[in-house]
């Protein structure tokens, strides 16, 4: 999701969503979210993926039309969706009866920004997830941390060792993809790689 301000510069989410928020249009601005990303999946053989956060998830109006919009198109083979881990999770059991209601679907479900803010493992082991996105800031500064690469190490011994796949996000150079493939990790994203 992003927004172009009156001199044509692209503004991150990061810019405006907490004022969305404030404003109550944030609910409105991911139902558009939602919509474009469907408009897209049914005009195009492509998989998309959607970022929803807890209060997304805790939102049943959200929900419900996310999940009435996969069954009708039928296309969740072709959409993720990952769940930011940035926010206190509060209610599992309402978390995994929406997982579970779109994986009968067909959609995988991620952990987004993984190893940040309040994430932990026992999220992993309590919630069926397909993925698991290594936040940026360990990977950024894996090549420098010995720290980092420690803790990147466990969680992706983890997830290997519970069937899940892996995903190095903020690869910015060489040295560090090349870390990354050293430690098994199948999947990446960042400037590196376009």
């Amino acid at each position: 999701m992003r927004l172009m301000d009156s001199e044509g510069r692209v503004l991150s989410p990061a810019v405006f969503m907490e004022k969305s928020k404030e404003y109550r249009l944030y609910t409105q601005l991911m139902s558009q979210m939602i919509d474009k990303v469907f408009h897209v999946m049914e005009n195009h053989d492509v998989a998309m993926t959607i970022n929803l956060s807890y209060v997304d998830i805790n939102n049943p109006e959200l929900c419900d039309v996310l999940i009435d919009k996969v069954k009708k198109m039928k296309i969740g083979s072709r959409l993720t969706v990952e769940i930011v881990e940035s926010e206190q999770i509060e209610d599992l059991e309402m978390i995994n009866e929406f997982i579970f209601s779109l994986k009968k679907l067909g959609v995988l479900i991620a952990i987004d920004d993984f190893g940040s803010g309040y994430s932990n493992f026992s999220h992993i082991l309590q919630l069926n997830v397909d993925i698991i996105k290594i936040d940026g800031s360990l990977i950024k500064n894996i090549d420098k941390s010995e720290l980092s690469l420690q803790l990147v190490k466990a969680i992706v011994a983890f997830a290997k060792a519970s069937d899940k796949i892996v995903i190095a996000e903020f690869i910015h150079n060489k040295i560090v993809m090349d870390i990354v493939k050293e430690l098994g990790i199948s999947y990446g994203q960042g400037f590196y790689l376009g």
